[in-house]
């Protein structure tokens, strides 16, 4: 059992900052290519067909993140002793695993069928989705964090094997 909840811990970890990094780091250098080459200039558009591919492959992991999150919190649940703790990160799980399951099953493919319209795609509609999309991002973001911290420090005095 601690071997599942150390990979469960690392992937967590990683998904947190793949994340962190698609937003933090990897968005703004698309959609503002021109400050870095000069012969560049994508436009909004372009640079949101270079950013959904980025986020089709986080995708991948985040899933995985997701689902090994939950799998876990349930094999864990009759070995923690902390009632609130248990019910706390079992919660978590689920919120992280729907989350993740509304983002790649329903916001990323509305994105990329938008997208296939072209410019034409991108309307009202889609911005309230796009939107709703970076909301559901941010809110799984403090999920799993929270998720990672409880856990994380209930695993310092986990004794199971």
């Amino acid at each position: 059992m601690k071997i599942l909840l150390n990979i469960y811990l690392f992937v967590l970890a990683l998904n947190i900052g793949a994340q962190i990094c698609a937003g933090a780091f990897v968005a703004p250098v698309i959609f503002r290519a021109a400050l870095y080459i000069d012969e560049t200039t994508l436009s909004t558009f372009e640079s949101g067909l270079l950013m959904t591919q980025v986020f089709i492959k986080g995708n991948y992991l985040m899933l995985v993140a997701a689902g090994l999150a939950l799998i876990s919190e349930i094999a864990l649940y009759p070995k923690t002793a902390n009632f609130k703790l248990k019910f706390s990160t079992l919660m978590l799980s689920v919120i992280f695993a729907s989350l993740a399951g509304l983002f790649a099953f329903y916001f990323t493919p509305y994105i990329i069928e938008a997208s296939k319209l072209g410019v034409d795609g991108i309307d009202e509609k889609f911005a309230a989705v796009h939107s709703a999309s970076e909301i559901t991002m941010k809110i799984m973001l403090i999920a799993q964090a929270l998720l990672f911290f409880l856990r994380f420090n209930a695993s310092l005095s986990f004794k199971g094997k």
